[in-house]
């Protein structure tokens, strides 16, 4: 009876720590391009704001070495202001040729990335002028 009592306390203890080791990790400050992060051996497009899409990988290249720059944190889903008037962001895709794909929409100083997930820029905001332009850039090579 003593033995499966030990068992019973170490495998919820297991799970604890499991559980506890998850909720730092996902609450752990991180890089905007870790948020963005796809496989880029199997790249296969990106998509900007829906419609405007590249299979070129120097752009999504590009893109997440511009993200990286900025810091993250996730937010409680609490914490999310669903009022986005006003705010300046865009919507980013990245795909791979095994159907596994990172997409998320940035704004100036928040991110809700499409796994359901909400974060905050803690070195913000997101220079939404270099993304114009690199948009603009995009879209002169269609």
């Amino acid at each position: 009876m003593k033995k499966k009592k030990h068992i019973v306390i170490a495998l919820i203890s297991g799970f604890l720590i499991l559980l506890s080791f998850k909720l730092y990790n996902d609450y752990k400050e991180k890089g905007l391009d870790e948020i963005m992060n796809y496989d880029e051996s199997n790249y296969h497009s990106l998509v900007i704001n829906f419609d405007l899409v590249t299979n070129q990988k120097k752009y999504a290249d590009e893109l997440t070495e511009f993200l990286s720059q900025y810091r993250v944190k996730k937010m409680r889903n609490s914490e999310w202001d669903a009022d986005l008037s006003g705010t300046k962001g865009f919507h980013a895709t990245l795909n791979s040729t095994d159907d596994i794909f990172a997409m998320a929409s940035i704004y100036e100083n928040r991110v809700l990335d499409y796994s359901g997930s909400y974060y905050k820029v803690l070195n913000g905001p997101v220079d939404m002028n270099w993304v114009h332009r690199f948009i603009e850039k995009m879209e002169q090579q269609q």
